[in-house]
C-alpha cells in the first residue's frame, strides 16, 4: 500500500527508459487488488504469446511451462477473488433479510 524510495526510484527509471508504449500498463501500481491481479494475468498473457511467436517456445520449453503454469495459477487466483466477494454479498444479502 506504500512504495519505499527504492520502489520510486525503479518505476521512474522504468517509465524514463521503457521505449515501449504498448506495455506501460504493467508500470501503473494500483492498491486495487482486482487490478493487480488483472495486470499480472495480462503479463503473463504477453509473455506467452512473445514465446509462441518468436520460436522461443521450442527453444526453451522450460520457459513456456513455467508461464503456463503462472498464468494458470494467477486464473485461479482471479477465480478465488471473485468467489469471496460473491460470498461476501451473499452474506450481506442474508444479514440484510434476518434484519
Amino acid at each position: 500500500n506504500y512504495q519505499t524510495k527504492e520502489d520510486q526510484e525503479i518505476l521512474h527509471s522504468l517509465h524514463r527508459e521503457s521505449s515501449c508504449q504498448g506495455f506501460a500498463w504493467a508500470t501503473d501500481l494500483s492498491t486495487d487488488l482486482e487490478s493487480q491481479l488483472s495486470v499480472s494475468c495480462k503479463c503473463y498473457e504477453a509473455a506467452n504469446e512473445i514465446l509462441q511467436f518468436s520460436d522461443l517456445k521450442s527453444q526453451n520449453p522450460e520457459h513456456y511451462v513455467q508461464v503456463l503454469k503462472r498464468m494458470g495459477n494467477i486464473r485461479n487466483e482471479i477465480g478465488v477473488f471473485y468467489m469471496n466477494q460473491a460470498a461476501a454479498l451473499q452474506g450481506e444479502r442474508v444479514g440484510d433479510s434476518q434484519l
